[in-house]
Formats: C-alpha cells, structure tokens, sequence
C-alpha cells in the first residue's frame, strides 16, 4: 500500500471567514405563496410584503433559517434584485436579524437591530488598521445569553459562543488588525 498523503496546510492558508446570513426574527413567521405573494405574520396580525417572481420563492423561503446576505447583497441578476428588495423590506419593518455563522455551520453572534432598516455592513480591515472597542460599549447577560451593546450603536450583539465574546473584550485597548490575525483562534 502506498504510503497516505496528507494535504499540508500553506502558510498562507487561512480558515474561511464566517458568513453573515439574514433571517426572520423568532417573533416574525415569514410566508412565502408559491404565486409570489408574500406575507408576514407577527403576534396573529398579517401583514402583505409584496411578490417575487416564481424563480424566487424556493430561494425566499430560505430568509426562515437564513440566506448568506453575500449571495443576494450586492445584487448582480434579476432574481438577486427581488431577494434583496425582500430583504430590505424585511429589514425595514424590523423583522429581520442577522446571524455570524462558520462555515461547519457553528453559530457565533446575532446581530439584532435596534433602529428599522438596518443593514450590516462588513469592513473591509488592513493589517495596519487600528480597532478597539467603543467606550461606551458593554457586556452585560440577558437571560441566558451574553449581549454587547452601545446606546450609540443601531444594532447589539447576542453571543452564542464564548470564545467570541472573550475576543470582543481584548478589543478594549486598541488592537492591530495583523497582531489579532496572528492569533490562533482568530475568527476571521
């Protein structure tokens, strides 16, 4: 038998970055009609969001468990046009949350808005960027979980792992952004 071969991990291979999927929140049911039409239901009121194309509806339905917000968001074709203006629809009334995933499918954060229409944005960090964590953020528990929030932010941060939430708070001194790649259990 031929010896195995094991892939060697490159220097400058790095885990995949997490992914920011959008979804409905829990207090939302979120219809979606095979015709286009699509419906919202919140504490046993309908509310109508508008139609889709019928390409579209097998994807929509998706915003239940979460769709990459990559995937529709820039748009590039038609069907990712109507995804998106769902999305922002969503996002507008406030039914929308956003979740940090890994890419084995380990959740790390939701990002719950706290003003309408909020969208998250993803920077795009150099290694020679500065980041530290606002003064007036904090941590502080809700019930079983761990929330980061700022009376200045339009969102908060509910952690599902840990781990996260230790790394947020090393960020309370400025941090450069090659030191923090260089450590091990970075999350991207």
């Amino acid at each position: 038998m031929p010896p195995s071969r094991t892939a060697k991990k490159k220097p400058g291979n790095r885990a995949a970055a997490p992914a920011l999927l959008a979804r409905v929140n829990e207090q939302v049911t979120l219809e979606v009609y095979g015709d286009g039409k699509v419906g919202a239901y919140v504490d046993g009121y309908a509310i109508e969001l508008g139609h889709i194309g019928p390409g579209s509806v097998k994807r929509a339905r998706g915003f239940a468990e979460g769709l990459p917000v990559a995937s529709f968001s820039p748009a590039r074709k038609p069907a990712d046009r109507e995804i998106e203006l769902l999305a922002r629809r969503l996002a507008r009334s406030g039914f929308l949350e956003y979740r940090l995933v890994l890419p084995h499918g380990g959740a790390l954060a939701a990002i719950e808005p706290q003003i309408p229409d909020y969208w998250p944005q993803v920077a795009k960090l150099g290694n020679s960027d500065r980041i530290a964590l606002s003064r007036f953020a904090y941590l502080r528990r809700r019930g079983n979980d761990l929330v980061l929030e700022s009376p200045r932010a339009p969102a908060l941060f509910r952690f599902t792992d840990p781990k996260l939430a230790t790394a947020i708070l090393a960020l309370s001194t400025p941090q450069k952004m090659a030191a923090l790649r260089r450590e091990k259990n970075f999350v991207g």
